[in-house]
């Protein structure tokens, strides 16, 4: 049985000891990544797609090949994200499913996913972090329904 997990820690290994300390609630297990995380996330999850129902990329793009595995993927990021190389993110979406979702959130910038303050070449946004903030949780939490939703019609 899956376990469900939100994070945004970008360390694969601090994942695999936050996993461990999962408590059994739903039947999915969702990892929530930003930039560079997601790369590591998806390479991750390429490699044990039984154990995971969905992917999160926020500002991130998957270097793995994702693209038959079966695992829900999400892709949020800001308009104004001047971190995400857009390139790479063009390049790497061949390797998402076809029915990934994917999200663009008008006047966000990269560090509207947190509270960490300004990073280096982003954009200055035109929307504030709450509402960023705020318009990523609604997309998890349908993406997380729809999982919940998928699932349960597979149980007899």
């Amino acid at each position: 049985q899956k376990v469900p997990l939100e994070t945004s820690e970008c360390s694969v290994q601090t994942f695999v000891r936050i996993r461990k300390k999962a408590i059994v609630i739903l039947t999915a297990i969702l990892l929530t990544v930003v930039l560079l995380g997601g790369a590591m996330a998806a390479s991750f999850i390429a490699g044990h797609t039984e154990q995971f129902s969905g992917l999160v990329l926020l500002g991130a793009y998957s270097t793995a090949d994702l693209s038959t595995s079966g695992t829900a993927v999400l892709s949020v990021y800001g308009s104004l994200d001047g971190v995400m190389n857009r390139q790479k993110y063009e390049k790497y979406k061949k390797n998402l499913p076809k029915d990934a979702e994917e999200y663009i959130i008008e006047g966000g910038c990269h560090a509207g996913f947190g509270m960490y303050g300004v990073q280096k070449g982003d954009g200055t946004p035109t929307v504030s972090s709450q509402e960023q903030i705020r318009m990523t949780a609604e997309y998890i939490v349908s993406m997380i329904r729809s999982v919940e939703d998928f699932e349960r019609n597979l149980m007899p």
